[in-house]
């Protein structure tokens, strides 16, 4: 780790993820990484004050630090998939989830800051006034046919298809990012296959999908509380209003009058969203709809979010010396196999 970082930060977080997209040091002023007089890092040098780890480690590592301050977020829904490898350690003191059949004095229940996938930094985000809403409504979706949210959205997909005025959108950067798309003829073929694939709209990344519309529809993979993924906060960045399904407990983090919840399984779901974009619901809503935005930038992502809970933490928590831990890693080979015949015992 550089040591100018730790001489002139009061606290350095050294973060371990599972994932490798987005840039989530976007996410702050400037993309360096400190929120709060907090010095956010993903450098591989052991010694800092806290640990957070993000689902998961996936290969061995080194670490110089308190033991009460390695603390592990669940990002992932707690689904049917992955409600099993979500059997934490006892190396880590506090765990940040939104399993509810976790119970512990460790288990702390919320929504854990998932990164969002607009493609914009923080500083664009806050600068940008909201652009010029010339259309009515999008959904930005995978067909992905994993989990058993992912069927339930697949067949709201087709139900909605033929019977709302909805663009249903796909964005190029995500599937170059997982095809490896480099050249430009790769990318018109690409573009093709989504048309083929029977996408009404191709964006190139989900500000530029989203950000005309008025309404967008936002559906997760999982329902249940305390679970809102980017899929919600890239809604509300675009300003535009979320046709929501998902998380139960959503007004306990937004305004109520900055969506509007659906019943995907309601047969005349796609009526109601009918109803829903020709009326004036987005106009008169605007700032509570901007409200929720603020809350996103400046609350709920994760930087914000894990500074205060790591202030109110230390404030509590001064005791304690560091030591040498190693975090081994969590995606061996017989550890994916316990999770695998748990899903299979308890599908």
């Amino acid at each position: 780790m550089d040591t100018d970082i730790k001489k002139n930060k009061e606290i350095v977080i050294r973060i371990i993820k599972s994932w490798d997209w987005p840039d989530m040091l976007n996410q702050t002023p400037q993309g360096k990484g400190v929120w709060g007089g907090i010095q956010f890092t993903f450098d591989e040098g052991d010694n800092c004050d806290y640990v957070l780890v993000l689902n998961s480690i996936t290969r061995d590592a080194g670490v110089y630090c308190n033991e009460k301050n390695l603390w592990l977020i669940h990002q992932e829904p707690p689904n049917e998939f992955f409600r099993h490898t979500y059997k934490p350690c006892g190396i880590y003191s506090r765990v940040y989830t939104t399993d509810s059949h976790l119970v512990g004095e460790r288990y702390i229940h919320t929504q854990t800051g998932l990164p969002w996938h607009i493609n914009r930094s923080y500083d664009f985000l806050r600068k940008e006034p909201m652009p010029k809403k010339n259309k009515l409504l999008c959904w930005v979706t995978s067909k992905k046919n994993i989990f058993e949210g992912h069927k339930k959205r697949l067949n709201f997909l087709k139900n909605i298809s033929h019977k709302s005025a909805c663009d249903i959108t796909a964005t190029l950067n995500y599937y170059e990012r997982k095809l490896h798309v480099k050249t430009q003829q790769e990318k018109e073929e690409l573009k093709k296959a989504l048309y083929a694939e029977g996408y009404s709209s191709v964006a190139q990344d989900k500000w530029e999908a989203l950000s005309p519309y008025r309404y967008s529809l936002v559906v997760e993979n999982f329902a249940g509380p305390d679970y809102w993924s980017e899929k919600l906060a890239d809604a509300y960045l675009s300003y535009t209003m979320p046709i929501y399904y998902g998380c139960t407990n959503i007004s306990n983090y937004f305004p109520e009058s900055s969506y509007i919840k659906i019943d995907i399984e309601d047969p005349k779901c796609p009526d109601t969203i009918n109803r829903i974009i020709h009326s004036n619901l987005w106009k008169r809503n605007q700032k509570t709809i901007c409200k929720a935005r603020e809350l996103i930038l400046e609350k709920y992502q994760f930087f914000p979010l894990f500074s205060e809970y790591i202030k109110k933490w230390k404030e509590d928590n001064n005791s304690g010396q560091k030591s040498s831990i190693i975090l081994k890693n969590e995606n061996s080979l017989p550890h994916l196999l316990e999770g695998r015949i748990k899903r299979l015992l308890y599908r």
